[in-house]
């Protein structure tokens, strides 16, 4: 049984012919998500429109999801070019430099333990609430069940 979904015979290749250069422009532009993102969708729908050309999705030569899919692999592989030849990622940091994390702890009053972490434009709330022992999580184990008074959510 295979389980991973190869991309139809020839659609990689055209992606990459179509958006090569494209993708590539998108990168040099530099900036953060939210500058690249919109660039981004434009040309995946510009793709999916290249390629099915407003086609009925049940006749049309490639799926979307095999279209998008497709794209991805060349936004991944493009972004890893980048990378190895010019030492920079996509957003213009270069390859050692990280973003600053921040931490803010305690801001949420009603739980017994909480924490804002912010790196980039990437935040992550973390919540722990303590109960008594009759309220122990249970975990199913094949070795039996175990149980846990403390959980991170």
């Amino acid at each position: 049984f295979d389980t991973l979904k190869t991309a139809p015979e020839g659609l990689q290749e055209r992606v990459d012919e179509l958006m090569t250069e494209k993708v590539d422009a998108m990168y040099a532009l530099g900036g953060t998500k939210t500058t690249q993102g919109p660039v981004k969708k434009e040309l995946q729908e510009e793709l999916v429109v290249a390629l099915n050309g407003g086609q009925d999705p049940d006749e049309a030569e490639f799926s979307t999801s095999d279209i998008k899919n497709a794209f991805k692999d060349l936004l991944c592989r493009r972004m890893f070019h980048l990378a190895s030849t010019t030492g920079k990622r996509c957003d213009g940091r270069n390859l050692d430099e990280i973003r600053q994390l921040t931490m803010e702890a305690g801001f949420l009053p009603r739980v017994h333990g909480s924490a804002l972490f912010t790196r980039g434009e990437t935040q992550v709330v973390a919540t722990s609430t303590l109960g008594d022992s009759g309220m122990r999580q249970k975990i199913d184990k094949i070795d039996g069940v175990e149980e846990k008074r403390f959980y991170l959510q």
